[in-house]
C-alpha cells in the first residue's frame, strides 16, 4: 500500500475531528488532489468502519434530491 503524504487541510479537519462538537464535516476541493484518498485514511484511523462517508462526485443536479436521500442514513 502506498504511503499517503499527510496533506494540511487534513491536519486542520482532524483537529476539528476531535473537537468536542458534532458538526458533520463537508471537504470540497479541486479534483485530483487526493481528496478522497486522505479522507478515508483519517476516517479509518480514528473510526475504524464507525463512519459514514458520502461523495457527491455523480451529483449533477441543484436538486435537494440527493441530500435528502444522504440524511435518511445518518442517525443522532
Amino acid at each position: 500500500m502506498e504511503k499517503l503524504i499527510k496533506l494540511s487541510y487534513i491536519n486542520d479537519l482532524e483537529r476539528k475531528l476531535n473537537a468536542e462538537n458534532d458538526f458533520i464535516q463537508v471537504l470540497i476541493g479541486p479534483r485530483q488532489v487526493s481528496k478522497t484518498n486522505s479522507i478515508l485514511d483519517l476516517m479509518d484511523k480514528k473510526y475504524g468502519s464507525k463512519f459514514l462517508y458520502f461523495s457527491a462526485d455523480r451529483v449533477f443536479s441543484t436538486s435537494l434530491e440527493w441530500l435528502r436521500e444522504v440524511w435518511t442514513h445518518i442517525e443522532f
